[in-house]
């Protein structure tokens, strides 16, 4: 039997629930003009998403039964959280032993399935990590006109009364036809589709276009004038953030009454209205990409450049950005930090200068307002610097799978506590949140990497020890000015290999690298323990490695921190391709054993060996046993460094990472 529900008893808003939902529209309408200019690009940003959502669905051919591999899925699920922040929109919904399978199942049962909509609602949120919000952001995503985003600020401001509530219920049992014997009040799905009918009702009070318009209006805070310093506006991530927190990326213009506060090369940046307009980029297809062929080409493309580095010297530097968007070059003046940053950039990006900022660093830098901008709100309220454009055009939705790098060179040239201490804890921050001098907030988008190089030159300063403990510092030790074998190669075929492939050109490049990444440590185990086999645990090996380490060095006051443990199990997970094979071990791709002691080896190279400083007495004991302990354990590279630092403490009395 099925409630009747007669037209007086519609649900509806009462007065003064319309006059608040009407004085918000008006706050959004008629604000200040910097204020409609953020509003204006929420909707072009929204727009784009949606775009972005639908291509996604249209390439794979969803609606007709075409599936979505595990990075589609990452991909489209990272869309749909740009619309409203949602951690379980990511690998949580994907925690089954057959996924994605199960879940391009569930989803298309859920989006396009022939049963009534409370049925496939019921079976969708039997899932993990699917409530009500889980479930009507996806069906909002696909059908922005259809369902609603729900607003638990903008509903409880409403302040809906009890009887509204109910009418509401019954309402939603008569039009998705829920009989009252048969379905209770507490039936998720009839609470979910209530919600559906409720908010029908506040689209139509705003005179809303979509239901992604109505939510904007509802979290702007209903009845309320918005503050001037807005949050920016949220917008896919270059990458599925597989994590409990979705990336929130900054999108303001950043300009302060055309002055610079450090020059540069100002046709780095285009123009932020040209940038406005620009049409979204569908992005191209690169399932078929493997990590090892881009790592492949990057090489030979900077081969080709001649220079030769080190032996797996980019390939760490790639695991290294994958893992953390801020890597360190340290070595002698002459072995080519700057120029690797550089050549990086140009085999990622196609030598697009648009994507690569280089910002020297400046004795006199005492503070951050040489990249964050003044700490004196202008009356545009926008402030301006380089590497404020720069991330910028790296937030822009269009551009969310496109690699920006930024290099700060000689980075110790000024104290890097002093102007970069911002920059690094929002790098650390699960939102990537950053805080301008002016005292507004922007988030640094996912595509944006930092590498920073360190001069070894007389007046550098030292580096503090909670920096380096934040990177991966790769050390460039020699010049090797005989061309490499792979430049001999290329030299040969006249070009990179990969390059004369149509198919692998740099728009495909740039998202193979960002989607291949794994940047979490709940991932990196999940993945780890995936490409397990045969009783051998690689989570395991990686951490009883580490606490090895921890049991040499702790009684002598050194340690390996909780963050260097989490980093190197994505590290590692990340020198992994999806399929097990190895990226470090290029003689035997397949030995997954070898590939893991190789990732190891140059992990403890990078984040342990250099936090070892002091004086002879403080640090020879541990030298010598890690020394030990690096050539049992099969780590040469680690072993040589070591053997290095004795070397040196024994002429100078004291090891200092510079």
């Amino acid at each position: 039997m099925t409630a009747a529900v007669s037209e007086n008893d519609k649900f509806s808003l009462n007065q003064e629930q319309n006059s608040r939902l009407l004085s918000c529209r008006a706050v959004w309408e008629e604000g200040e003009d910097e204020e409609r200019l953020q509003r204006l690009r929420q909707q072009e940003d929204d727009a784009g998403t949606l775009l972005a959502i639908a291509r996604c669905l249209t390439e794979t051919d969803f609606a007709n039964g075409g599936r979505m591999n595990y990075t589609q899925t990452l991909l489209f699920l990272n869309l749909v959280r740009a619309l409203a922040p949602n951690p379980n929109l990511d690998i949580r919904l994907l925690r089954r032993p057959d996924e994605p399978t199960a879940f391009n199942f569930d989803l298309h049962d859920l989006l396009y399935g022939s049963a009534a909509l409370p049925v496939r609602v019921r079976h969708f949120l039997t899932r993990r990590h699917a409530g009500a919000q889980t479930a009507l952001q996806l069906l909002c995503a696909v059908f922005p006109t259809q369902y609603p985003l729900l607003s638990r600020v903008g509903r409880r401001a409403l302040a809906l009364t009890p009887e509204q509530t109910a009418t509401a219920r019954l309402d939603a049992r008569e039009r998705f036809d829920l009989p009252i014997d048969d379905v209770s009040d507490s039936d998720p799905a009839l609470k979910l589709l209530t919600e559906v009918v409720i908010y029908a009702e506040i689209r139509r009070v705003l005179d809303a276009d979509d239901y992604v318009a109505v939510y904007r209006l509802l979290t702007q805070g209903v009845g309320t004038r918005p503050q001037p310093a807005l949050r920016s506006r949220r917008h896919p991530a270059s990458l599925p953030r597989i994590s409990g927190s979705s990336y929130e990326h900054g999108n303001a213009l950043v300009r302060e009454n055309g002055e610079d506060l450090y020059t540069a090369n100002q046709s780095v940046f285009e123009s932020g209205a040209d940038a406005l307009t620009s049409p979204a980029i569908p992005i191209p297809n690169f399932a078929t990409v493997r990590t090892g062929s881009l790592f492949t080409h990057i090489e030979r493309s900077i081969a080709a450049q001649g220079f030769t580095f080190p032996p797996l010297l980019i390939r760490s530097l790639l695991l290294s950005l994958q893992t953390k968007p801020f890597a360190l070059l340290t070595g002698p003046p002459g072995t080519g930090k700057t120029r690797l940053s550089s050549l990086l950039a140009e085999a990622l990006t196609g030598s697009s200068d648009k994507q690569f900022l280089l910002l020297p660093v400046r004795a006199d830098w005492t503070d951050s307002s040489p990249l964050l901008g003044s700490d004196t709100p202008s009356s545009a309220g926008l402030p301006g610097t380089p590497f404020l454009e720069f991330l910028h055009h790296a937030s822009l939705p269009q551009n969310a799978h496109r690699v920006y790098m930024v290099c700060l060179d000689e980075m110790n040239i000024a104290r890097i506590e002093r102007y970069a201490a911002e920059i690094l804890t929002a790098i650390e921050s699960p939102n990537r949140e950053l805080r301008l001098r002016n005292g507004r907030t922007t988030r640094m988008p996912a595509n944006l990497f930092l590498i920073g190089t360190l001069t070894q030159e007389q007046g550098s300063l030292s580096i503090p020890k909670r920096v380096i403990d934040r990177a991966n510092v790769l050390r460039l030790d020699e010049v090797s000015l005989r061309d490499s074998e792979i430049a001999r190669g290329e030299a040969e075929r006249g070009s990179p290999t990969l390059e004369a492939n149509s198919e692998f050109t740099s728009e495909i490049r740039q998202p193979a690298f960002l989607h291949a990444r794994i940047t979490t440590v709940s991932a990196a185990r999940a993945k780890l323990g995936m490409l397990s086999k045969d009783g051998f645990d690689l989570t395991r090996r990686v951490t009883d490695t580490l606490a090895d380490v921890q049991d040499i060095l702790q009684p002598h006051g050194f340690s390996v921190s909780y963050r260097v443990r989490d980093e190197t199990l994505v590290y590692c997970a990340n020198s992994f391709e999806d399929q097990g094979a190895g990226l470090l071990n290029i003689d035997n791709s397949e030995d997954r054993s070898g590939n893991l002691a190789v990732a190891l080896d140059l992990q403890l190279l990078q984040r342990i060996v250099p936090s070892l400083t002091g004086s002879q007495d403080q640090i020879e004991t541990p030298l010598h046993d890690l020394l030990r302990w690096s050539e049992g354990a099969a780590y040469p590279r680690t072993a040589r460094r070591l053997a290095r630092l004795l070397s040196r403490l024994q002429r100078d009395g004291s090891v200092s990472f510079d």
